[in-house]
């Protein structure tokens, strides 16, 4: 299958946080994904997270360990192992909707749109 959408997750020390954030990426409606994890040099419990979804669901997440960068070079490094048509960027510390890329693939086809982008909700 070829991948429509490479989401990318640029990782700092988010241990509290990134597997909520895998978890709802896993969920996705969109079968066409990849999710490319780059562990920016964490120092907390990041880098097993990250190691742990790629064992387990090695058909959606890859991972990157990197020494820390910032998160500027981590997305590059992302975009750099991207394969598919589409790039998407999810904080590791944010969660999305189970049908969201689903949504944002069918709104750029439907409209030719080479960039399309979806609210937020602060909570």
């Amino acid at each position: 299958m070829q991948v429509q959408v490479s989401v990318i997750v640029a990782a700092y020390n988010e241990e509290h946080w990134l597997r909520r954030c895998l978890t709802s990426l896993k969920k996705q409606t969109l079968a066409a994904l990849e999710v490319i994890i780059v562990d920016d040099g964490s120092t907390d419990g990041t880098a097993a997270i990250c190691d742990q979804y790629c064992e387990r669901w090695p058909h959606l997440f890859r991972v990157i360990h990197q020494r820390n960068q910032g998160q500027g070079p981590a997305r590059n490094a992302g975009i750099t192992a991207a394969h598919g048509r589409y790039l998407g960027f999810v904080d590791a510390d944010d969660w999305v909707e189970p049908t969201m890329y689903a949504t944002l693939v069918a709104t750029a086809e439907r409209s030719h749109a080479q960039i399309v982008v979806c609210d937020v909700r602060k909570i």
